[in-house]
């Protein structure tokens, strides 16, 4: 794996951090939907969940329309790990976002932790 990829995958799960701090914290949608609607907010200025974050980096807006890039891809799949080896098999980003009394911090605070790990690749053990 080249150095490039890890630098932007960083760099986007840190820009992410920042603008959940920035926007605040949405459970259980990409965006406030009603924050857009009823107050005539730009979606990606509207409080956002960890993915909707991520995805505001990336692309500009929360919106679900572009979901697919090899990017996106390579930031979701660090993340996945992160929290596989933090937190267990079963962990992923959307229940760890919606866990009731979870606040921005903390989700800006898993970003920037997660952007800043390195995994270390490790050798499964062959049965005997």
């Amino acid at each position: 794996m080249s150095t490039a990829p890890i630098a932007q995958f960083r760099t986007d799960l840190a820009h992410a951090a920042r603008i959940i701090s920035t926007n605040g914290l949405m459970q259980g949608s990409l965006y406030d939907y009603q924050q857009a609607e009823r107050d005539g907010i730009p979606p990606q200025q509207c409080r956002v969940c960890g993915l909707g974050a991520i995805h505001t980096a990336i692309t500009g807006t929360p919106s679900p329309e572009r979901w697919t890039s090899d990017r996106y891809s390579a930031v979701t799949d660090h993340l996945a790990d992160y929290l596989f080896h933090h937190y267990g098999g079963t962990m992923t980003l959307p229940k760890w976002n919606d866990k009731p009394g979870r606040t921005a911090k903390q989700l800006a605070r898993l970003l920037r932790k997660a952007a800043l790990w390195t995994p270390t690749a490790q050798p499964l053990a062959l049965a005997a």
